[in-house]
């Protein structure tokens, strides 16, 4: 008499077909599309503000330079400058985090 000791059979393992594996390949791919065309949309959307944001802010210098207010373009220059190195300060420390 042979007796096999070990955990038992999943009993779902043993119905799963090849349909089955199929259904969940699609749905695999369709996920990976679905991710693929959201990242596409976010670069999209970053580039957009980050072009709107530029563009604003050489308006913005330009009326004060025309309005000959140098001295507060001067600290909106200073405030944009800190608060740029800070967003870059802050995106490399997320991403060393994450590694």
């Amino acid at each position: 008499m042979l007796q096999v000791q070990g955990p038992a059979p999943n009993p779902v393992l043993q119905k799963l077909t090849a349909t089955h594996i199929e259904k969940l390949i699609d749905g695999a791919d369709k996920d990976n599309e679905r991710a693929l065309t959201d990242r596409r949309e976010s670069r999209s959307q970053t580039k957009f503000l980050a072009i709107a944001g530029m563009v604003g802010f050489l308006i913005l210098s330009g009326l004060f330079l025309w309005g000959q207010q140098t001295q507060l373009l001067d600290k909106v220059i200073q405030a944009a400058i800190i608060f740029a190195g800070g967003l870059g300060a802050g995106i490399g420390l997320s991403k060393r985090r994450s590694r």
